[in-house]
C-alpha cells in the first residue's frame, strides 16, 4: 500500500505499534528491547521499496501502542512515547540517512496535548475525535483548542 501510495502522488502516514504480547513482561529495557524488535520488523515491512520516492514524496510514521486503543485502557505516558519514538526515528535515520517524522497516534485530546508537545522526538499528532462521552464525536471548536494548547506548548518547548 505505501509503495502504491508513493507511486500515485501521494504522501504517507504509516501508523504503526506494538500488543501487549509483543511487548512483553518484564523490566523497561526488556521491553524495550522487545518494541524495538517487533517495531523494526514494521518499519521493515512498511517501507520497504520506498528508498526511489524519498525524499521528494512525505513519509510521516504516526506511532500508538496497540495495547492502549480503545476506551477505558491506559494510555502510555511521555517518557515511554519518547523512548519509542526515538528508536523509531534513530531505526529511519540509520536505514533511509535522514529522520522521518513520527506523530503520537493515539488521539491528540486536551488532557494530553501540553504532554505530546513536550515529547522532543515527536513532531505532532492525530486527532480523530474531539469529545469522547456524552455527544461523542468530532467538533470544530474542540479542534480549535487541542490545537491551541498544542502549539502553545510546542512553542514554550522551543524557548
Amino acid at each position: 500500500e505505501v509503495l502504491s501510495a508513493l507511486g500515485q502522488g501521494m504522501d504517507v502516514l504509516l501508523c504503526m505499534g506494538e500488543t501487549a504480547e509483543e511487548r512483553g513482561g518484564g523490566s523497561p529495557e526488556e521491553q524495550q528491547a522487545q518494541i524495538k524488535k517487533v517495531l523494526s520488523a514494521q518499519i521493515e515491512r512498511g517501507l520497504k521499496g520506498v528508498a526511489e520516492f524519498l525524499p521528494a514524496r512525505q513519509i510521516v510514521i504516526g506511532y500508538e501502542p496497540i495495547w492502549a486503543i480503545g476506551p477505558g485502557k491506559t494510555p502510555p505516558d511521555g517518557e515511554y512515547i519518547a523512548r519509542v519514538s526515538s528508536m523509531l526515528k534513530e531505526s529511519t535515520k540509520r536505514r533511509y540517512g535522514f529522520e522521518i517524522p513520527v506523530v503520537y497516534g493515539g488521539g491528540l485530546k486536551e488532557q494530553n496535548a501540553e504532554m505530546v508537545a513536550g515529547i522532543g522526538t515527536i513532531d505532532g499528532g492525530l486527532v480523530a475525535l474531539t469529545r469522547f462521552s456524552g455527544e461523542i464525536g468530532f467538533y470544530v471548536d474542540e479542534l480549535k483548542r487541542i490545537v491551541q494548547r498544542y502549539c502553545d506548548a510546542a512553542k514554550d518547548k522551543k524557548h
